[in-house]
């Protein structure tokens, strides 16, 4: 995982995964946050417009592309309601594809 902080613009972009099929976005927040999803409708990446007033950007390394861990996400992007309800939104979308493959499986093997 890695982030890029633009602090002229506000800008935080985290890259959840590398995505090779690109499948669209969503917007969340009003637009002010937009989830980059690939063709299964999981997220890939993660774009926080306003970054500032969302996500705690204190000690983000600005204009370098960087690494980071899940838990560091979780932890700034908690910082503000808004921020906890869209990281909520974004993990639930990593791991429902997950959860329903294993349903379809011992629903098949069930029967």
């Amino acid at each position: 995982m890695r982030y890029f902080y633009d602090r002229e613009t506000d800008v935080v972009s985290f890259t959840l995964s590398e995505a090779f099929d690109w499948g669209g976005s969503e917007d969340l927040h009003g637009g002010a946050m937009t989830v980059y999803l690939d063709r299964r409708r999981r997220p890939f990446a993660l774009e926080v417009r306003g970054a500032s007033m969302l996500v705690n950007t204190f000690g983000l390394m600005p204009m370098e592309e960087m690494a980071i861990t899940h838990d560091e996400i979780s932890r700034r992007m908690s910082w503000s309601d808004p921020g906890r309800q869209a990281w909520s939104a974004v993990v639930r979308r990593m791991l429902v594809p997950q959860y329903a493959g294993v349903r379809r499986v011992s629903a098949v093997v069930a029967q």
